[in-house]
């Protein structure tokens, strides 16, 4: 008589069980048999512990174990664990979002489509593995943004701001870019807390859209980021703190002339050249020898608008010729 595994027989059970946490029991059996030498069997305690997550992953996650002694079953369990953390996630965004939808049927029915796109792993693809592809989801985003229902632009904002909170990293990326598009200034409070983000992109965006909308009251948080670790992200806080009209200190663009990154000093560079100081020049003049050729040229064109410096392209040549035929002469005098 052929004999079957405890977890083949809860898997059985668990395609008519009720929803809810697995007992004890049943638990230990197929953590168990996540360890067992036959892969067949370990395949069958997975699925099982699937369909748990699948019924009531938040119930699961608080009495799945965290290890196991067989390094098979830590592996898988290492695995399942994450499984029932995005589970989780998307439960808790369903209802964050479908409240911040309202009641508007057409902006619900949209955004529920939209919900199930965030659920599927190939569309988020893009925005996980780098922020500047996100474009390639504009084919489910296009429509939902522009789409008509009476709660218009600052529904779709409102869920959004319920995004831009969420636990993936895409789905917030996608929700700060559309923020950007179809926010804001009534957005203020989500986007300064996304400049807190752990991702740099995200920072970065949530700067930008305060000073495409003109939020001036963002300037202080602003100014705070022009000390963040990733240069792209201080880069992107000139850019708004420019775009708002907000002088940056001498002192903050002093620090920035010395950043590791060409485009943070070269931000600097124009920065101090648009406040029209020439004692700058004292701190440009260092630059002169910049690796980056480009703002070789941008601090000499600052000594010409800080302080008059002139250069004569034709009378340079000249010089120049002269320098070369001297050289010439003491060469061929050497020679002989």
């Amino acid at each position: 008589m052929k004999r079957f595994s405890i977890s083949f027989v809860l898997a059985l059970w668990s395609l008519t069980a009720p929803a809810g946490p697995p007992s004890e029991e049943d638990l230990a059996s197929a953590v168990a048999d996540l360890g067992h030498e036959n892969p067949a069997v370990r395949a069958e305690a997975k699925a099982t512990i699937l369909r748990w997550a699948e019924a009531d992953p938040e119930a699961l996650g608080k009495v799945l174990p965290a290890t196991a002694e067989d390094p098979e079953a830590r592996a898988l369990l290492a695995e399942l664990h994450e499984t029932v953390r995005e589970r989780i996630s998307i439960l808790r965004r369903k209802d964050r979002v479908m409240e911040a939808a309202g009641k508007d049927e057409a902006l619900r029915t949209a955004t529920e489509r939209l919900l199930a796109s965030l659920a599927d792993p190939a569309f988020l693809a893009p925005a996980a593995e780098s922020a500047v592809r996100l474009p390639e989801t504009d084919d489910v985003l296009t429509p939902y943004v522009t789409g008509t229902y009476e709660s218009g632009k600052p529904g779709v904002a409102r869920v959004m701001e319920a995004l831009l909170v969420d636990g993936s990293l895409a789905v917030r990326r996608i929700a700060a870019r559309i923020l950007y598009y179809h926010g804001s200034a009534a957005n203020e409070k989500a986007l300064v807390a996304a400049m807190k983000d752990k991702d740099p992109y995200i920072r970065g965006c949530g700067a930008l859209t305060l000073s495409h909308y003109g939020v001036k009251s963002a300037v202080p948080a602003i100014k705070e980021m022009l000390k963040d670790p990733d240069p792209q992200v201080q880069l992107h806080a000139q850019m708004a703190l420019e775009e708002l009209g907000s002088a940056i200190e001498p002192e903050e663009l002093r620090r920035m002339l010395k950043s590791q990154d060409a485009g943070v000093r070269r931000r600097a560079v124009q920065m101090f050249v648009l406040q029209g100081d020439p004692a700058a020049l004292e701190h440009l003049a260092p630059l002169l020898d910049d690796p980056d050729g480009g703002i070789r040229t941008m601090v000499a064109d600052a000594m010409a608008a800080l302080g008059g410096f002139a250069f004569d392209p034709e009378e340079a040549r000249l010089k120049a010729a002269r320098e070369w035929w001297e050289k010439k002469q003491r060469d061929g005098a050497g020679k002989k």
